[in-house]
């Protein structure tokens, strides 16, 4: 007995002092502190807009769009400072220029009484309407957002994602046909020499035009309103290690449009869309800034 109690002592004095080491978890944590990694690009689904309920118009089901459907909803700590980005003073007097423009052709009523048009907008909320609500809706910037995807072959934008979400507002304001599969309308508008002129509007070859040439024949029409197109810049950057956007401004009397897209204008890309109504107090600057940011945000995630 004494033999084996010696055995036994010897034994325990070999063992190690302190706790004992935690057995690593199991699972999606990638370092010490347990955090799991954001989805990779190469595993989200190739399908690019999932719609629950509704049909989606053909705007949404022409291309499949540059982002994939399975959205990485952008963490708090992720998301950058909506800081004004810097601009110069043609940038600064928007609302001067534009009123400027107003004079030249006006715009008859919104079309949609006319034609029998049978825009339902039962379209549903996509994934990723709740992101461009986030990004460009919520913070105040804009008043009504949308993400497409531009054809340089087509010369269009395919939209495929808007906000405000509820009641389909975003659709309601930045997309126009007279019908949910995208038939162009006829809208009326004031020539001149003082006469009038009726033009077939398709508005996904008008936002198409707007990228890719910086100017589209009878004025740039998105939600059935005429904008008038006051810049384009095809090699926009921020500074040194950020994307190359292409870059658009259009104004109306009250309301105007920052458009961006993800790459020069002669490749496929991603396009954000921003509008600012100065009635709400929104201005130029401010969804300039959300703009930005949501495309840098987009493009440093490789869409």
């Amino acid at each position: 007995l004494k033999l084996f109690r010696n055995r036994w002592l010897k034994v325990c004095r070999a063992l190690p002092v302190g706790p004992r080491p935690r057995k690593p978890i199991m699972g999606n944590c990638c370092s010490e502190t347990g955090v799991t990694p954001t989805e990779s690009i190469d595993s989200m689904p190739d399908e690019a807009v999932r719609e629950q309920g509704g049909a989606a118009p053909a705007a949404k089901q022409a291309q499949a769009p540059i982002l994939p459907a399975a959205e990485a909803k952008p963490q708090a700590s992720s998301k950058p400072l909506a800081a004004a980005a810097p601009v110069d003073q043609e940038q600064k007097s928007v609302t001067d220029a534009a009123a400027a423009l107003a004079g030249g052709t006006q715009v008859s009523a919104m079309p949609a009484a006319a034609g029998g048009a049978s825009l339902s907008y039962n379209f549903g909320v996509g994934e990723w309407d709740p992101s461009v609500e986030e990004w460009l809706v919520t913070p105040g910037g804009c008043s009504a957002g949308a993400l497409g995807s531009f054809d340089p072959d087509s010369r269009s934008v395919s939209l495929f994602a808007a906000a405000p979400t509820t009641d389909a507002g975003g659709w309601k304001s930045l997309w126009y046909a007279l019908d949910d599969n995208g038939t162009p309308y006829q809208a009326t508008v004031n020539t001149d020499d003082g006469g009038q002129m009726a033009i077939s509007v398709d508005e996904q070859s008008c936002l198409g035009s707007a990228v890719a040439l910086g100017t589209v024949e009878n004025g740039l029409w998105v939600g059935g309103l005429k904008f008038s197109i006051l810049q384009h810049d095809k090699s926009y950057s921020t500074g040194e290690g950020k994307p190359s956007l292409t870059l658009v401004l259009a104004k109306r009397p009250g309301e105007g449009l920052h458009i961006a897209k993800i790459g020069d204008p002669a490749s496929a890309g991603t396009v954000i869309i921003g509008k600012f109504t100065e009635s709400l107090g929104q201005t130029s600057m401010g969804c300039r800034a959300a703009v930005l940011d949501y495309a840098e945000h987009l493009a440093a995630a490789g869409f």
